[in-house]
């Protein structure tokens, strides 16, 4: 059995090894089982053919996490958005909650956990072994990192999740964000973007120079981008369905920022930080106008992957 094994479309081409272990199938003949919350429907071709895998049975779930607020906040600049990590981080639940602040690049990690006075991890990092003990045994409750801290990640007391500037991907978004909650108690996954990166993005593709997109990466774009309920976009891209708006069938539901909005209900951990309407970001591959929400009625959710090899 093999558990988090999207990694080995996510990030395959540094873990060699993970694409090495389908040779194991010629000498072993038992049954082998892969587990994953997050391989959306479309790339289960692609699964096949790394794992040289025939005729596997699919056993698919909903990948919803109703728990879970989602947000997006653009700062106009880089102060407000150190403002808001901090203002976030103090507004959360319960002081004894912890904090994962998600940056892209190391140096952002360094700069946070410098200004948060609190430890960072990456890969590579010279204490970081040391600094992830440190959050896990609640010496620190915060914690900033790169996607090196990820899949397997189990902290039942983790409320907020915060991603500085735009994830890589919607599958290592939902991989992120969904180290939140895990208690099932109400969480909040917070993008905190700030107008100046964006520009920086855009100046680079006004310049001619070349800005390669996955398909994963459009898809968080697209989240990013939306007008409609955040879920929607998850729920189409991870399993393949239409999904419904936040509380279209649990009324329990966290909503996403869009949604608190349009149905007038304020986020929870959120202080007064939201303004009366959330802010679509304008990022490089799309220029989107806010218009209503699609009262869609809500479509019974489609099959989180779980394969099993026959």
């Amino acid at each position: 059995m093999y558990e988090e094994y999207h990694l080995v479309l996510t990030q395959g081409h540094f873990r060699e090894s993970l694409r090495d272990l389908a040779q194991f199938r010629r000498f072993d003949p038992v049954q082998h089982v892969y587990l994953t919350a997050t391989l959306p429907s479309t790339m289960e071709n692609e699964f096949c053919d790394v794992l040289l895998l025939q005729q596997p049975v699919w056993k698919r779930s909903s990948t919803r996490r109703s728990n879970i607020g989602y947000s997006v906040l653009v700062c106009e600049k880089q102060v407000e958005l150190d403002e808001k990590v901090s203002s976030l981080i103090q507004s959360r639940s319960s002081p004894d909650s912890a904090v994962i602040v998600y940056c892209r690049y190391k140096d952002d990690v360094d700069y946070h956990a410098r200004r948060l006075a609190c430890p960072g991890f990456y890969a590579k990092h010279r204490h970081g072994e040391e600094n992830l003990r440190s959050w896990l045994d609640g010496t620190s409750s915060v914690l900033v990192a790169t996607g090196a801290l990820g899949a397997g990640i189990n902290m039942a007391n983790v409320d907020l999740v915060i991603h500085i500037n735009i994830p890589y991907g919607l599958i290592e978004f939902a991989q992120e964000s969904g180290r939140a909650g895990r208690s099932g108690q109400a969480a909040q996954s917070v993008i905190l973007t700030c107008a100046a990166w964006e520009e920086k993005r855009g100046s680079a593709k006004e310049r001619g120079e070349e800005i390669t997109w996955s398909v994963n990466a459009r898809k968080m774009h697209d989240f990013m981008v939306t007008a409609d309920c955040r879920r929607l976009v998850m729920d189409k891209w991870l399993d393949g369905s239409p999904g419904g708006i936040c509380r279209g069938e649990d009324r329990n539901e966290a909503f996403c920022d869009i949604c608190s909005w349009l149905f007038g209900e304020p986020l929870p951990a959120w202080d007064g930080l939201v303004t009366a309407e959330p802010t679509i970001p304008e990022l490089p591959l799309a220029r989107v106008s806010a218009r209503p929400l699609a009262r869609v009625p809500a479509r019974p959710l489609a099959p989180t992957p779980s394969m099993s090899e026959t």
